[in-house]
């Protein structure tokens, strides 16, 4: 019987961080410290630690943490990059960043919880879109719905969001 894979969720912090997808820009400083020191914790005994703007690409990207998932947004980071020493993803490779990308993903969630600021731009109270509603609202706009129906789609979004969908 084959060992079946343990996927695990990121979509509590895709709808904290919405589209702020920047991380130099858009993380604040004590995000980037939570990101950082989150890696470390991670990692010990590795002497060299992933780049916490790698790690924080992963986890931005993706909707699930799955072995595939990952390989293909690393692979979409070298490739963006234009990395000359990139070399294909190895399963161990993407077994650990897997690992270290869902526990600094969950330290991300668990400081918005504890009320530090980790978006530069981001208002206390406000909604922001996730990529996958932001791409949801340009596709109704590509289809020509109105004002109305778009603004009924965004107030669902929200109401959604607040009942913890």
């Amino acid at each position: 019987m084959a060992n079946k894979e343990k996927v695990y969720s990121n979509e509590a912090f895709i709808r904290i961080a919405g589209t702020f997808s920047n991380y130099k820009n858009d993380l604040t400083p004590e995000a980037k410290k939570i990101i950082v020191d989150t890696i470390k914790d991670n990692m010990r005994g590795s002497s060299k630690p992933y780049k916490a703007e790698r790690i924080y690409y992963v986890i931005i990207n993706t909707l699930d943490f799955s072995r595939d998932r990952v390989r293909y947004w690393l692979q979409h980071w070298y490739g963006k990059q234009r990395d000359p020493d990139a070399k294909p993803v190895g399963d161990e490779t993407v077994r650990k960043i897997k690992t270290v990308s869902r526990a600094v993903a969950n330290a991300l969630v668990e400081a918005d919880s504890q009320g530090i600021r980790l978006f530069k731009k981001k208002e206390e109270g406000m909604y922001y879109l996730s990529p996958v509603q932001h791409y949801e609202m340009d596709k109704m706009q590509d289809e020509g719905l109105s004002a109305q129906e778009m603004i009924k789609r965004l107030e669902a979004m929200i109401a959604e969001s607040e009942n913890g969908k």
